[in-house]
C-alpha cells in the first residue's frame, strides 16, 4: 500500500521492497584411506522465510538435506592396473537429498497490484492478484543418485568420463491455470512426484603433440528423459503454458513438458477429413499429444588446432528427440508468405476424405471452395498440427582463429606484456528438419514452462562475425 507507484497525479517512477531471511546449520565430514578411497558427507538444516508464517508448522519452512559421496582411485589401490594404455582409473558414487525453497518472495500471500489503467489521474486503484497460493505449500525435495568413472589412457592423451544418474523430485512449486470462475486465474501448488534420468559421456583426445603443432579433439553425448509419477490429489494432468490450440502440459505417466495441439480428423488410412460441401479441412479441436519438447539427445564436437602462435578452434552441437510448435507458421499463413500457401488455384485438399452417411469416402473431386484466402486464412492456419514439427538441429556454435604476437616483439613497447589478434564467427549455420520452415528450434517464447512453443515475439538468432584485439598490460 505504501509505495510510490500508488500515487496521485502523474509520476514517472516505481518502487520495490522485499525482505528475506535464511539461516541454517551445516556439518561436513571428509575421510580418506591410503590415498585411494575418499568418503565425503554433508548435512544441512535450513530455515527459509519464504515458507514461514507464525501459524505454520515447523516442517513447512525448516528442512534438512544431506548427501554422501565415495571416490575410489582404482589405479592407486591396484598399481598393477597401470600400463601404457591405462594410466589412471577412478570410480565415483554419490547420493544426495536437497531441499529447495524455490518459491517467489511473498508467494504465500495474496498480492494487491495496481489495477489495469491505474493510477488514473488522481484516482488510485488496486486489485487482488491473480495467483492463489495453496495452504500446504512446502519446499521441494530432490533425491539423486549418480555413478561414474574417469579414465586416462595412452600417456594421458585420451581422457574419458562416463556418468549415469537418476533423480526424484517431490513437491515442485509451480503455477497452474485454473478456471477464472474461481476468482483467480492461477493456483500455486506443490506438484506430486517426477523422475529424471540419463547418462552422458565426455571424450577428450590429444591427437597431435609434435613440436609446435598441437591438435585436441573433444566429443560429448548426453541422454536425458523424465516422467511424471503423480500430481496434485485428484489431478492427472494440467496445462503449463501456451495457447488454447497449442500448449505445454504435465500428464501423469508421460514425459514433460508435453506438447498438445489441435489437429485433423484422420481416417484408418491416414487421410484428413474435409467438409463434403466446401472441401475445407475440418479441425479436430481435441488437444492431441505431439511429444515432449525436451531435447533428449545432445551431442557436441570440438576441435582446437595450434601451431606456434596460431590457434584455430570450433564447436559443433546437435540437439534432438523433441518437438516444437511454431506460432510464426500461423502468422505466415495469414500473410500468405509461407511457401505452403503457394497453391491458390482450385484444387482438392491433399490426402483427404469426407463422410457420406457415416462412411469414409476418398476425396477425388471436391475442390476447396476458395483457395486464395478461405482455405489458408479461415481454415488451414487454425489447425495447429500444421505447425508442429521435429525440433532437432545441428549448429556450428563458433569458429575462432587467433594469433598471439611474439613476446619479444611486444616487450619492445615497454607498455604491453602480451597482445593477441583474432577473428571469430558465431552461430554461422544451423541445419534443421526439412519440415521446419519457421524458426530456430533452440528459442522459445519463454525460457520457463513454455519450452518448445515459439511465436513472433522472439528476436531472431543473429549470426556474428567480428575480430578482437587484446592487449595485456
Amino acid at each position: 500500500m505504501y509505495n510510490v507507484s500508488n500515487r496521485q497525479g502523474e509520476l514517472s517512477g516505481s518502487e520495490s521492497n522485499s525482505t528475506e531471511r535464511k539461516f541454517g546449520y551445516y556439518a561436513d565430514l571428509t575421510s580418506s584411506f591410503n590415498n585411494y578411497l575418499t568418503l565425503e558427507g554433508i548435512f544441512r538444516y535450513d530455515y527459509s522465510s519464504r515458507f514461514y508464517k507464525s501459524d505454520r508448522d515447523l516442517s513447512l519452512f525448516a528442512f534438512p538435506y544431506y548427501g554422501v559421496s565415495l571416490a575410489f582411485q582404482a589405479t592407486e589401490a591396484f598399481p598393477q592396473l597401470k600400463s601404457s594404455v591405462l594410466n589412471d582409473a577412478k570410480v565415483r558414487l554419490s547420493y544426495n537429498k536437497n531441499g529447495n525453497d524455490n518459491m517467489t518472495l511473498y508467494g504465500l500471500d495474496l498480492t494487491y497490484p495496481n489495477a489495469s489503467g491505474f493510477p488514473y489521474g488522481n484516482t488510485v486503484g488496486l486489485t487482488v492478484g491473480n495467483t492463489l497460493p495453496d495452504n500446504g505449500l512446502k519446499p521441494e525435495f530432490v533425491t539423486s543418485y549418480e555413478a561414474g568413472t574417469e579414465l586416462s589412457m595412452f600417456n594421458n592423451r585420451v581422457n574419458l568420463e562416463l556418468t549415469a544418474y537418476s533423480s526424484q523430485s517431490k513437491g515442485q512449486v509451480i503455477t497452474v491455470k485454473v478456471p477464472n470462475t474461481t476468482g483467480f486465474s492461477n493456483l500455486l501448488i506443490n506438484v506430486g512426484e517426477t523422475k529424471n534420468w540419463g547418462y552422458e559421456g565426455d571424450l577428450k583426445v590429444q591427437v597431435i603433440r609434435k613440436g609446435a603443432l598441437k591438435w585436441d579433439l573433444g566429443l560429448r553425448y548426453s541422454f536425458n528423459d523424465n516422467k511424471v509419477v503423480s500430481l496434485y490429489p485428484g489431478i492427472n494432468q494440467f496445462t503449463m503454458s501456451g495457447y488454447s490450440y497449442a500448449s505445454t502440459n504435465v500428464e501423469v505417466g508421460k514425459s514433460f513438458p508435453l506438447l498438445k495441439s489441435s489437429g485433423y480428423y484422420y481416417s484408418a488410412t491416414g487421410a484428413r477429413r474435409v467438409d463434403p460441401t466446401t472441401g475445407y479441412p475440418l479441425q479436430n479441436t481435441a488437444m492431441v499429444d505431439r511429444g515432449s519438447t525436451l531435447a533428449k539427445h545432445m551431442a557436441g564436437f570440438s576441435s582446437k588446432l595450434g601451431y606456434k602462435n596460431w590457434n584455430l578452434s570450433m564447436n559443433l552441437e546437435y540437439r534432438g528427440g523433441n518437438v516444437m510448435y511454431s506460432g510464426i507458421g500461423r502468422d505466415m499463413t495469414f500473410t500468405g508468405s509461407g511457401k505452403w500457401t503457394e497453391n491458390r488455384a482450385p484444387h482438392v485438399f491433399e490426402n483427404s476424405y469426407y463422410l457420406v452417411n457415416g462412411v469414409e469416402t476418398p476425396n477425388t473431386s471436391v475442390n476447396v471452395r476458395e483457395a486464395e484466402y478461405g482455405l489458408w486464412v479461415d481454415n488451414y492456419r487454425f489447425i495447429a498440427e500444421n505447425f508442429v514439427n521435429k525440433a532437432w538441429f545441428i549448429k556450428l556454435r563458433d569458429v575462432n582463429l587467433s594469433y598471439s604476437l611474439p613476446t619479444a616483439l611486444v616487450a619492445k613497447t615497454k607498455i604491453f606484456s602480451g597482445a593477441n589478434v583474432s577473428v571469430y564467427g558465431r552461430n554461422l549455420f544451423t541445419i534443421v528438419d526439412a519440415k521446419n520452415q519457421y524458426t530456430d528450434p533452440e528459442f522459445s517464447y519463454t525460457s520457463g514452462n513454455g519450452l518448445g512453443i515459439s511465436n513472433t515475439a522472439q528476436t531472431p538468432p543473429v549470426r556474428q562475425i567480428g575480430f578482437n584485439v587484446n592487449f595485456v598490460f
